[in-house]
């Protein structure tokens, strides 16, 4: 991929806000999937535009529905967060033969490495799909989230309206030479990929055990409807035991939790404490 059509943020979530900055006019409208990430909401909102939440098909992005509105831009998460359900491939490609040529599509693909079928948004850049941007980032296989390292994949026009907006100096240096000695690290990687897989089918199982319903998740967590409705309830029962998962109302989930794969010792922690609440 050429260096032109790559673009440096803090974090995948600086450049949510800069596909914003750079497409959005006070008035526009930015479309996403509900529930999903909050960044791409508010992003949408500080630049003055509306941001309309289109619900999920069952716990699956529903990407006809994306199409409805008419928008400048559309976010897409793939894995989804916090469901961490994928979409098709063939699908998605449809879904951008069928955008307006006007649109800008971000495909937000954070959760990517966890994936057991990797998603194709680089490959779909490479093709030469147009208003593409793939975003990318350190923070969660490579374990930098503190030093906050991102990247965008994108289309050469798209590329260079991002690095209009862009601050000039957004990554430090510490965080770029740990962001390249990451990329040596393959068998810890790989290492941390395999035991995210497996944990989280077994983390699904504890919930399923509980009462919960967990949704197959192809990220590095596991998304989980609560009995009652009450997401919030079960995570301050949980915080009180000694384990802190996310509530997700927050993500337009209220009655659902998502639990963060950990060490094996803290899964243990996790279902026993989780026995004791429900």
């Amino acid at each position: 991929m050429p260096l032109a059509q790559v673009v440096l943020g803090n974090g995948a979530d600086e450049l949510i806000r800069l596909c914003a900055v750079a497409v959005i006019d006070p008035g526009d409208r930015g479309v996403l999937p509900w529930p999903s990430f909050p960044s791409y909401g508010t992003s949408i909102a500080c630049c003055g535009g509306e941001a309309v939440r289109v619900p999920l098909n069952g716990r699956a992005i529903d990407l006809d529905a994306l199409l409805d509105p008419p928008a400048k831009l559309v976010y897409v998460a793939n894995p989804n967060n916090p469901t961490g359900a994928v979409i098709d491939a063939g699908d998605l490609r449809r879904f951008l033969e069928a955008l307006p040529g006007d649109v800008l599509c971000v495909i937000d693909e954070a959760y990517a490495d966890y994936a057991e079928v990797a998603p194709e948004g680089v490959e779909l850049v490479r093709d030469g799909a147009p208003r593409l941007a793939v975003l990318r980032t350190f923070s969660k296989v490579y374990g930098l989230a503190a030093l906050r390292v991102g990247y965008a994949i994108a289309s050469p026009e798209v590329a260079d309206g991002l690095d209009r907006v862009r601050n000039i100096f957004n990554v430090n240096q510490p965080a770029q030479e740990a962001a390249l000695a990451s990329l040596h690290e393959r068998e810890a990687v790989e290492g941390r990929i395999e035991h995210a897989r497996r944990a989280r089918r077994e983390l699904a199982d504890v919930l399923a055990a509980a009462g919960l319903d967990p949704e197959p998740s192809q990220a590095n967590f596991v998304y989980a409807d609560v009995p009652g409705g009450d997401g919030l309830g079960l995570a301050d029962r949980l915080l009180h035991a000694g384990v802190m998962v996310r509530a997700l109302a927050g993500f337009g989930a209220p009655q659902a939790i998502r639990v963060t794969v950990g060490t094996d010792e803290e899964n243990r922690f996790f279902a026993h404490a989780l026995e004791s609440v429900t």
